[in-house]
C-alpha cells in the first residue's frame, strides 16, 4: 500500500468515516468509470468536478473526493477504499469472517462463533458475512484471517476419502 494511501486512510478513520460509504463510493466508481475519467481530468476545472460531486456524493465521503481532485490523487481512490476496511479493522480489534453455510444458523449459534472468534483472535467485534452454500451438504465453513474452519459433510467426507486413499483432499471434489 503506498505512503499517499496510508495518509488518506488515515484521516478517513480519525473522522470516523464508516466503512460501509467508502466501499459504496468504491462500487459507484466501479461501476461509471467515466465519472472517474471525469475526475482525474486535468482540464476540467475543480469548480465544475467539485458541483458534480456535490451532487453525486452524500457528506461523508464528498470532502475526501474533492480532496482527492485537488491534489490529483483521484487514482488512489481504488485502493484507499480497498484497503479502509482492513485498516480500520486492524486498529479497531475487529475482525471479518465468512460463515458459509447450508442452513443459516440461529442467532444464538451466531453468538457463539461471535465468542470463538473473539476469544482466538482477540477482538472486540466480530463482523459475519454469511453466504448460503449448497455445495457444502451439511455444516459449516468459517473463514477467518486466512484460516479455515471446515465443519462441513463436504469437507469431511474428504477427509474420510483421504484417509482411506492416503492421498491429500482438498475438499473441492
Amino acid at each position: 500500500m503506498t505512503l499517499t494511501a496510508i495518509k488518506y486512510i488515515k484521516v478517513l478513520d480519525s473522522l470516523n468515516v464508516s466503512v460501509e460509504a467508502v466501499e459504496e463510493t468504491l462500487k459507484l466508481f466501479r461501476e461509471n468509470p467515466q465519472l472517474k475519467e471525469a475526475l482525474e481530468d486535468p482540464t476540467v476545472a475543480n469548480s465544475n468536478k467539485y458541483a458534480a460531486i456535490d451532487r453525486i456524493f452524500d457528506g461523508e465521503m464528498r470532502n475526501l473526493i474533492k480532496v482527492l481532485c485537488k491534489y490529483s490523487d483521484i487514482g488512489y481512490l481504488e485502493e484507499i477504499a480497498s484497503n479502509y476496511r482492513e485498516y480500520v479493522n486492524a486498529h479497531h480489534e475487529k475482525i471479518n469472517a465468512v460463515l458459509r453455510y447450508v442452513t443459516r444458523p440461529d442467532e444464538s449459534r451466531l453468538e457463539e462463533f461471535k465468542v470463538f472468534l473473539s476469544r482466538n483472535y482477540d477482538a472486540t467485534q466480530v463482523e459475519f458475512k454469511l453466504e448460503k452454500d449448497e455445495s457444502l451438504i451439511g455444516g459449516f465453513v468459517l473463514d477467518v484471517d486466512g484460516r479455515e474452519y471446515d465443519w462441513s459433510l463436504k469437507g469431511r467426507i474428504a477427509g474420510l476419502r483421504d484417509m482411506i486413499t492416503g492421498g491429500k483432499a482438498d475438499g473441492r471434489n
